[in-house]
C-alpha cells in the first residue's frame, strides 16, 4: 500500500487532467499519427515566442543545458522537460530509497505515484517559471508581463506534460520525453549546418549554417578558416 506521502496529492491530483489509455488494441499506423501530433505540437511550442519576450539573442547562457532538456529560449518551450524529468527523478529517488512506501505492482499505488509526479511537475514548473523570472533571465519584464509569462509557462509544462503522458499510456511510440529530446537535437543539428541567417558578428555574410557557408566561400572565394 502507498504511503501517506503518496495520498497526500491525491486530491490535487484529481483536478489535473489525464490521458486516458486506449481501451482497444491501437494500430501502429495510428501510433505513428498520434507521435507525429505530438511532435508537431512540440515543434509549434518551440516557435511561438512568450508574451514580450523575442526569440533567439546574441547570447545564451542555458544553451547546452536546452539541449538536454528539449528548451527553446523565449518560446513557450522555455522550460523544456526539466520540470518533468526533474520531478520524476526526485520522486524515483524517494521510492528507490524507501522514504516513501509503493508498491509498482499494485495498479493504485501505480495510479497514486503517477498523480503524485504530475502534482510535483506542475510545482516545479511553477518554481523553475518564478526564479527566471525573478532572476530576469526572461529579461526586465513589468508585473502584468511577468503573469502572463508565467500562465504561459504553466500552461506549456501542463501541454507537455499530456503529450508524454499520451505517447506513454499506449497512443504513441516510446516516450515522450525522449521524442523531444531527440527533435530538440535534429533541429538544432539542421539549423547549424543549413540555417541561411546572418551569424552574430560585425561581418553581416557569415551564416549560421555552416553547409550554407561552406558553400558560399568556396564560390567567393572566400577563406574557410572563418566560414563560421
Amino acid at each position: 500500500m502507498a504511503g501517506r506521502f503518496l495520498k497526500a496529492f491525491e486530491p490535487i491530483s484529481r483536478f489535473i487532467p489525464e490521458v486516458k489509455p486506449p481501451e482497444r488494441r491501437v494500430r501502429f499506423t495510428e501510433k505513428l499519427l498520434w507521435t507525429a501530433l505530438a511532435l508537431i505540437i512540440y515543434l509549434v511550442m518551440s516557435e511561438v515566442p512568450l508574451y514580450g519576450i523575442g526569440l533567439g539573442g546574441p547570447q545564451d547562457s542555458l544553451l547546452y543545458y536546452r539541449v538536454i532538456f528539449a528548451s527553446s529560449r523565449g518560446s513557450l518551450m522555455e522550460l523544456g522537460i526539466g520540470p518533468i524529468v526533474t520531478a520524476g527523478l526526485i520522486l524515483q529517488l524517494l521510492a528507490g530509497s524507501g522514504f516513501i512506501e509503493c508498491d509498482f505492482s499494485n495498479p493504485e499505488d501505480r495510479a497514486l505515484f503517477t498523480g503524485a509526479s504530475k502534482v510535483l511537475s506542475l510545482v516545479m514548473t511553477g518554481a523553475q517559471a518564478s526564479a527566471y523570472l525573478i532572476s530576469g533571465l526572461l529579461g526586465n519584464l513589468n508585473p502584468s508581463q511577468s503573469v502572463v509569462v508565467f500562465m504561459e509557462l504553466m500552461m506549456a509544462g501542463l501541454i507537455v506534460m499530456l503529450l508524454d503522458e499520451m505517447i506513454q499510456k499506449g497512443w504513441g511510440i516510446g516516450s515522450g520525453i525522449s521524442l523531444f529530446i531527440v527533435a530538440g537535437v535534429a533541429q538544432r543539428i539542421m539549423l547549424d549546418c543549413f540555417s541561411t541567417f546572418p551569424a552574430p558578428g560585425s561581418d553581416p555574410m557569415r551564416y549560421q549554417g555552416v553547409i550554407v557557408a561552406l558553400v558560399y566561400a568556396l564560390a567567393n572565394g572566400r577563406p574557410l578558416d572563418n566560414i563560421i
